[in-house]
């Protein structure tokens, strides 16, 4: 007998969960498109001559198309110019509604800002990887737009602060490993845990840094240390 698993053959190994075909759900970017038989309706005669009614299905049948694209694009609009013989004055057409005045959308400062610091693409990768794909953007640039993009979420990013400011435990690690021990009490920290010394269970705060993160850190979190918030400091060279 092959035991209770089916189909598994002696030595081989199952199949890790989460390997399969993903969801349609999590294709959150998707688009939709309905396409109807171009020569069959419902209701017509079904063409093989059995002399019954074509009737539309609940379920349709589903095929999922994937395409490459730029992941910043790039449209230059030829702005008509008109000038006057006599007062040589010169009157542009208007940008179509949407565009500009800025040469940068907000969506592509933020997937160059999304790149750099969520998916740890350093910013000469970006230029070489747009310039391999036709939208040289220089590093300098995109430097300079997510510089003047931080200022203006800069108050969303001080709320955070002081709200992390409130709990009794914060623990940060620059690495996607599990804290082990902090610099005051040896112990494993985890959502929901309890400061050193205390029964109950307080906020706790976890975030990535960089290697260049301790002197950062030690900058952002130094006053809170004045309201009785423990520090757990993680950071490697």
């Amino acid at each position: 007998m092959l035991g209770d698993k089916k189909d598994e053959l002696p030595g081989e190994k199952p199949a890790r969960p989460g390997h399969g075909r993903k969801k349609r759900e999590e294709f959150g970017a998707a688009k939709t498109v309905s396409v109807s038989h171009p020569e069959l309706k419902p209701g017509q005669l079904c063409p093989c001559g059995c002399g019954f009614k074509l009737y539309r299905l609940k379920k349709s049948k589903i095929f999922r198309h994937f395409v490459g694209q730029v992941p910043i694009q790039v449209t230059f609009y030829e702005l008509e110019q008109l000038r006057s013989n006599g007062c040589d004055s010169v009157f542009s057409a208007p940008l179509p509604e949407g565009v500009g005045p800025e040469h940068y959308d907000p969506s592509a400062v933020s997937l160059i800002a999304l790149s750099k610091y969520g998916m740890g693409l350093p910013f000469y990768r970006q230029a070489a990887l747009f310039a391999c794909l036709g939208t040289p953007i220089a590093v300098a640039t995109q430097y300079e737009l997510v510089a003047e993009a931080a200022e203006r979420i800069r108050p969303a990013y001080e709320q955070f602060v002081d709200l992390a400011a409130q709990g009794e435990l914060a623990h940060y690690d620059d690495t996607s490993m599990k804290c082990s021990s902090s610099i005051e009490n040896p112990r494993t920290f985890g959502p929901g845990s309890s400061a050193p010394g205390s029964s109950r269970s307080t906020p706790t705060t976890a975030s990535r840094w960089s290697s260049r993160a301790a002197t950062m850190a030690e900058r952002t979190w130094a006053g809170f240390s004045r309201n009785g918030l423990r520090i757990s400091l993680r950071c490697s060279a």
